[in-house]
């Protein structure tokens, strides 16, 4: 598995465009190709693309086709859905600034419990028993 580590800027999403109910509305840009996510419409539509991306159906800005088996790294923002839910790997909250992984199923883990977990397989842990 890689790791792709997302900066704070692309992380930079006002308030008015945010649904509450996506598991993508921390990001403002696409992590694999670059894409910007309010152009796509929908957050159902935004997920989906970044699910794409990470499975390797997308393209990066230079046209080559993404590796599969990616997840992205980054903290939390203040903003952000996740905080307060639990990593399933350690059972502890999300916090501001916590550095997080979500993988192509948009599952979200601490970083450092993902890349112990993965150390060990290249199954989410959620869905695990589903492959």
């Amino acid at each position: 598995m890689e790791g792709i580590v997302i900066s704070q800027s692309s992380l930079a999403v006002p308030n008015h465009n945010r649904d509450e109910g996506s598991q993508i509305s921390d990001l403002a840009d696409c992590p694999v190709c670059g894409q910007v996510l309010s152009e796509l419409g929908s957050a159902a539509l935004q997920e989906a693309h970044i699910k794409s991306c990470l499975d390797g159906g997308g393209q990066s800005p230079s046209g080559r086709i993404s590796d599969a088996g990616r997840y992205i790294v980054y903290k939390l923002p203040a903003e952000s859905s996740l905080i307060g839910d639990e990593c399933v790997i350690c059972l502890e909250e999300f916090a501001k600034g916590s550095l997080v992984a979500r993988m192509s199923c948009l599952c979200t883990f601490h970083s450092p419990c993902l890349s112990t977990w993965l150390q060990r397989g290249r199954a989410c842990p959620v869905h695990a028993r589903d492959t």
